[in-house]
């Protein structure tokens, strides 16, 4: 193989590379998204602490919409969860909420997890990447860059 044929190669398996690693990526992102999600719907912090129980009030109220009430999974009529969403932060992919209205309510109900261990003016993170979660990300990422090489040398 020439001089130019490598090059020609080259060229073509970094196009490819640079235009199937987007489509891998938000593969992975994706599946991050699911495990935070499934994270806080079980009812765990970020750093895998419980999220506590609902105050009488909330506790009440699901119960009269048939909602579970053992722990708090922040998961009602699932508006919090679906602005919970992939998409393009700076020109880059990210996961954040799509609109304000939640990111708000996420930010309370850390404040609250906090107070309710003692820990006044502080927040104990839920809506945060946990470090586990960062590590199945790195590993789908990991999965879906051997996917496209595979894909871009055949």
């Amino acid at each position: 193989m020439g001089t130019k044929e490598l090059k020609n190669k080259l060229k073509k398996l970094n196009t490819c590379l640079s235009d199937e690693s987007k489509e891998g990526y938000l593969t992975a992102l994706n599946t991050l998204l699911f495990v935070f999600k499934e994270r806080i719907k079980n009812g765990y912090g970020a750093a895998g602490e419980d999220l506590g129980v609902y105050v009488s009030y909330w506790k009440k109220i699901r119960e009269d919409k048939g909602k579970q009430t053992q722990y708090k999974d922040l998961f009602f009529n699932g508006d919090l969860f679906r602005s919970i969403q992939t998409g393009t932060s700076e020109g880059r992919q990210a996961i954040g909420f799509l609109l304000d209205k939640y990111r708000i309510i996420m930010r309370g109900q850390e404040s609250q997890l906090a107070a309710s261990k003692g820990l006044i003016g502080e927040s104990i993170a839920i809506g945060k990447i946990s470090k586990e979660e960062i590590d199945i990300l790195k590993d789908e990422i990991n999965k879906q860059i051997n996917i496209t090489i595979d894909k871009c040398l055949n």
